[in-house]
């Protein structure tokens, strides 16, 4: 369930009402909302292994793997609702390799809605095809450095987006934007034992987009963000674990947003029930885990995300359904 099927957006908009407050306002709300969208997914589902740090940190899957099978694959479907009608659809399918060197993880993400319009009644819009390929890799530094059990892990991540979106405009006609992104990462983890994880992770992105005005090229954009993330999770019983993160976003512009986090695991069968809840950035997500010894699935929903865009979309909220299985 990676972030970038929401990345063209903010240059979308910015192509369908030229070059105005209105539109720079737009931007900036995208660029802080795409940010949410793995976040929910983070809360509910990952409470117990990526926590404080989220599914962005690459050292992550490194520090989750490495005790666990050679092989794994995962299945996410998620569905997000927004009050104007738009109707988004996710689908997002990973293989997770253990190799003696480190864990690799790629990730296939497509998206796709149907057409609705701006609440102002402005534009009608339709994402055709919004997708991503994401690729990290995370490995083992060091082992009781510090204190007993403890533990270092290191991580990088690149990725590469495209969209295909038509938007009918009043003034305008039919406006057709197509774009592509990159971003590369380097992330960091150290935990005690099975007691406390602190990550960090820092990602930097580049992106660029073509505007097609009832077919002819008529514009091209290209823009620069990057975000630094900290966090960390405590283990305070047996089937009990909370964690907290930050996130600051460097947006196009100079605009800058903080966003902040919770979110909360209890198992009511150890290893095999597990109820999630949190608060992200504005949003509560909640969910449930059904675990066995090599497969498990996780039920999520999001209240209320996306809040920098309720004046253009109105609410949103999200469903999400993964599984995975390892051998």
């Amino acid at each position: 369930m990676k972030k970038k099927f929401f990345l063209f957006l903010a240059m979308f908009i910015v192509a369908s009402f030229g070059n105005s407050a209105e539109a720079e306002d737009f931007s900036t709300a995208v660029s802080k909302a795409l940010e949410e969208i793995p976040v929910g997914a983070d809360v509910p589902f990952n409470a117990s292994t990526m926590a404080g740090f989220s599914t962005r940190n690459p050292a992550g899957i490194a520090a989750v793997e490495k005790d666990a099978s050679k092989f794994g694959v995962n299945g996410t479907y998620g569905h997000i609702g927004f009050k104007n009608g738009l109707n988004v659809d996710l689908y997002s399918p990973s293989v997770t390799v253990n190799s003696s060197v480190g864990v690799f993880q790629l990730t296939f993400t497509d998206a796709k809605s149907n057409n609705a319009a701006l609440l102002d009644g402005t534009s009608n819009f339709q994402f055709n095809k919004v997708q991503s390929i994401d690729l990290q890799y995370g490995f083992p530094i060091a082992g009781n450095f510090l204190v007993a059990d403890d533990s270092l892990y290191l991580g990088l991540s690149g990725s590469h987006s495209m969209s295909d979106v038509t938007t009918t405009l009043a003034e305008v006609g039919s406006l057709n934007t197509q774009s592509k992104g990159n971003a590369v990462g380097i992330g960091a983890m150290y935990r005690i034992g099975k007691i406390a994880n602190f990550g960090a992770f820092y990602e930097r992105s580049w992106d660029g987009a073509d505007d097609f005005v009832d077919g002819s090229f008529d514009a091209n954009s290209k823009s620069q963000s990057s975000k630094l993330r900290l966090g960390t999770s405590v283990q305070i019983t047996s089937t009990t674990l909370l964690a907290v993160d930050y996130q600051h976003l460097y947006l196009a512009g100079g605009e800058n947003a903080d966003q902040y986090f919770f979110g909360a695991e209890q198992y009511l069968i150890k290893d095999a029930l597990a109820l999630y809840g949190g608060y992200a950035d504005g949003g509560i997500a909640a969910g449930l885990g059904f675990y066995s010894s090599h497969a498990g699935i996780n039920l999520a929903y999001q209240r209320h995300l996306f809040q920098s865009l309720e004046q253009y979309f109105g609410k949103a909220n999200m469903f999400m359904v993964s599984a995975y299985w390892t051998f």
